[in-house]
Protein backbone atom coordinates (compact mmCIF):
# COMPACT_ATOMS: atom_id res chain seq x y z
CA UNK A 1 0.00 0.00 0.00
CA UNK A 2 1.38 3.28 -0.79
CA UNK A 3 1.14 6.49 0.73
CA UNK A 4 0.75 9.82 -0.97
CA UNK A 5 0.39 13.07 0.14
CA UNK A 6 0.27 16.47 -1.70
CA UNK A 7 3.47 18.03 -2.79
CA UNK A 8 4.57 19.96 0.52
CA UNK A 9 2.10 18.34 2.66
CA UNK A 10 2.80 16.21 5.93
CA UNK A 11 3.65 12.73 4.85
CA UNK A 12 6.32 14.37 2.26
CA UNK A 13 7.89 16.76 5.14
CA UNK A 14 7.95 13.65 7.30
CA UNK A 15 9.69 11.75 4.93
CA UNK A 16 11.92 14.31 4.28
CA UNK A 17 12.53 15.09 7.82
CA UNK A 18 13.51 11.12 8.93
CA UNK A 19 15.52 10.74 5.68
CA UNK A 20 17.71 13.92 7.28
CA UNK A 21 17.58 11.95 10.20
CA UNK A 22 19.08 8.76 9.39
CA UNK A 23 21.48 10.77 6.99
CA UNK A 24 22.78 12.43 10.04
CA UNK A 25 23.39 9.51 12.17
CA UNK A 26 26.41 6.99 12.42
CA UNK A 27 27.36 4.84 9.30
CA UNK A 28 24.51 2.38 9.03
CA UNK A 29 25.85 -1.14 7.42
CA UNK A 30 23.56 -3.54 5.61
CA UNK A 31 25.38 -6.68 5.23
CA UNK A 32 25.29 -8.82 2.19
CA UNK A 33 23.51 -11.20 3.18
CA UNK A 34 20.91 -9.71 4.67
CA UNK A 35 19.90 -7.39 1.82
CA UNK A 36 19.06 -10.86 0.18
CA UNK A 37 17.01 -11.74 2.94
CA UNK A 38 15.36 -7.89 2.44
CA UNK A 39 14.79 -8.41 -1.17
CA UNK A 40 12.76 -11.48 -0.62
CA UNK A 41 10.92 -10.26 2.25
CA UNK A 42 9.78 -7.04 0.14
CA UNK A 43 9.15 -9.73 -3.20
CA UNK A 44 5.64 -8.03 -3.38
CA UNK A 45 6.76 -4.57 -2.69
CA UNK A 46 9.20 -4.08 -5.45
CA UNK A 47 8.76 -0.14 -5.38
CA UNK A 48 9.77 -0.45 -1.76
CA UNK A 49 13.22 -2.02 -2.46
CA UNK A 50 13.69 -0.07 -5.50
CA UNK A 51 13.67 3.13 -2.86
CA UNK A 52 15.92 1.31 -0.16
CA UNK A 53 18.54 0.51 -3.10
CA UNK A 54 18.21 4.41 -3.95
CA UNK A 55 18.78 5.31 -0.68
CA UNK A 56 22.06 3.00 -0.99
CA UNK A 57 23.03 4.19 -3.84
CA UNK A 58 22.94 7.64 -2.29
CA UNK A 59 24.91 6.62 0.80
CA UNK A 60 22.66 6.79 3.86
CA UNK A 61 23.58 3.05 3.77
CA UNK A 62 26.99 1.45 3.22
CA UNK A 63 26.94 -2.02 1.75
CA UNK A 64 29.14 -4.68 3.32
CA UNK A 65 29.76 -7.62 1.43
CA UNK A 66 30.18 -10.98 3.19
CA UNK A 67 33.54 -11.84 3.78
CA UNK A 68 34.74 -15.13 2.20
CA UNK A 69 35.38 -16.29 5.59
CA UNK A 70 31.52 -15.62 6.42
CA UNK A 71 30.03 -18.06 3.88
CA UNK A 72 30.99 -21.66 5.11
CA UNK A 73 29.74 -20.44 8.71
CA UNK A 74 26.25 -19.49 7.37
CA UNK A 75 26.33 -22.68 5.42
CA UNK A 76 27.45 -24.75 8.83
CA UNK A 77 24.55 -22.56 10.68
CA UNK A 78 21.81 -23.70 8.42
CA UNK A 79 22.96 -27.78 7.90
CA UNK A 80 23.14 -28.00 11.90
CA UNK A 81 20.10 -26.15 12.84
CA UNK A 82 17.99 -28.22 14.93
CA UNK A 83 15.16 -27.14 15.74
CA UNK A 84 14.61 -26.12 12.12
CA UNK A 85 15.35 -22.47 11.51
CA UNK A 86 11.69 -21.06 10.82
CA UNK A 87 11.77 -17.77 12.32
CA UNK A 88 14.27 -14.93 12.45
CA UNK A 89 14.88 -15.49 16.31
CA UNK A 90 15.29 -19.19 15.60
CA UNK A 91 18.14 -17.80 13.70
CA UNK A 92 19.58 -15.57 16.19
CA UNK A 93 19.73 -18.05 18.83
CA UNK A 94 21.79 -19.97 15.77
CA UNK A 95 23.81 -17.53 15.33
CA UNK A 96 24.81 -16.40 18.70
CA UNK A 97 25.71 -19.83 20.11
CA UNK A 98 29.29 -20.16 19.87
CA UNK A 99 29.47 -24.42 18.85
CA UNK A 100 29.31 -23.64 15.49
Amino acid sequence: MAFRSAPGGALERTTFLFRNAIDGARTRYVPGLVLAELDYFLRDERPAMRIFMEDIARGAFTYAPPALDQLPRAMKIDGRSIPPIRTYRDMLNCVFRRDF
